[in-house]
């Protein structure tokens, strides 16, 4: 089945890719995602980078709104239009708070860059929870969750986790 008919016929999911795969999957998710409203929720890329790799692979901007936790680990920014900086990828209680606010727009996805970054910065059991709470708040708000996730020796079990809380796991495979 394509990605795109996996992502269509799902409300919650996981898309895996490993490191050799991680652009195609980001590129080819978000060909599809911002077709319509999307929220992106960036724990690795500065807003400026994302804005640049859309621009690279044909992505348009024009249906994103950017959620930033790591340009404010470097340097002092305020929110604009199209992106709301939070003061880092620790901090889930502000970023909670930041997509309770967003999730009352009616955005079609909100997608997560990468779960798997986020496990980095905060413990695991506290983003086990926020998971659990945020793909709630999306089925509640009609809003599709798609969480990206790099695959390796480390995570995989904590990949495996957090596939419980979705409603499909989908493997990356190019050309799908």
């Amino acid at each position: 089945m394509s990605l795109a008919n996996q992502i269509a016929e799902n409300g919650t999911m996981i898309i895996i890719s490993d490191e050799s795969t991680y652009k195609a999957t980001l590129k080819d998710t978000l060909k599809i995602a911002t077709q319509d409203l999307c929220c992106y929720v960036t724990f690795n890329k500065t807003c400026s980078s994302l804005g640049d790799f859309f621009k690279k692979n044909g992505v348009p901007l024009k249906n994103v709104k950017f959620i930033d936790a790591i340009t404010r680990t470097i340097k002092d920014v305020e929110s604009t239009q199209d992106c709301t900086y939070i003061s880092s990828p620790e901090s889930l209680t502000e970023l909670a708070i930041v997509l309770k606010k967003h999730l009352e727009f009616p955005f079609k996805y909100l997608i997560f860059d990468s779960v798997t970054d986020l496990i980095t910065y905060a413990d695991v059991n506290n983003v086990k929870k926020f998971i659990k709470s945020i793909s709630y708040q999306c089925g509640e708000a009609k809003c599709k969750l798609i969480l990206i996730a790099v695959e390796n020796s480390d995570n995989k079990a904590m990949i495996r986790t957090l596939g419980t809380f979705v409603d499909a796991t989908i493997t990356y495979q190019k050309n799908q």
